[in-house]
């Protein structure tokens, strides 16, 4: 009890690691608090108001990423090329969503997607938007979640089409 007392008073002793590690380590909670503070819903957009990236906060809009968790991830990546760039973009993403039109993903972890993808493609050719990045965790959509993922209790995944049978 006195050890285990002794590393949650410090913190795991993170002392004890190479400063490399620690450097390494501590990007598990680097987060762009812009980014993590703006949540796309469908109605901002269908009203043109989803999460911005670039330098303009209004206006035109050169350019989509589109994805599910994924696309917050790389999010930080993307602001700083537009930002580089003199160009704006929009961020639109739904956990668990693949950027996939007329695809149901049976999942206990996404719901709405079908609703989310439909408000973000219309949305692309309203505003006549040409470039659009497609982010995904693509080989859970593909192939489903690995042993490791549904032995810590996550629902198994499958994707489904209109015409497939559930």
């Amino acid at each position: 009890v006195g050890i285990a007392a002794v590393g949650i008073a410090y913190h795991g002793l993170p002392q004890r690691l190479p400063p490399q590690a620690l450097q390494y380590a501590s990007g598990r909670t680097d987060r762009d608090a812009a980014i993590s503070s703006c949540k796309t819903s469908v109605q901002r957009i269908q009203t043109g108001d989803p999460c911005r990236l670039g330098l303009s906060q209004t206006g035109r809009v050169d350019f989509v990423v589109w994805g599910d968790s994924h696309a917050d991830a790389l999010a930080p990546a993307f602001r700083a090329l537009a930002n580089e760039a003199g160009i704006s973009g929009w961020l639109v993403s739904h956990p668990g969503c693949a950027p996939l039109l007329d695809v149901v993903r049976i999942s206990s972890d996404a719901s709405g997607c079908d609703r989310f993808n439909d408000a973000v493609i219309s949305a692309i050719e309203k505003y006549n938007i040409r470039t659009v990045f497609l982010v995904g965790r693509w080989e859970v959509n593909a192939l489903g979640r690995t042993n490791w993922e549904t032995s810590e209790g996550l629902g198994k995944v499958s994707l489904v089409d209109a015409n497939s049978k559930q």
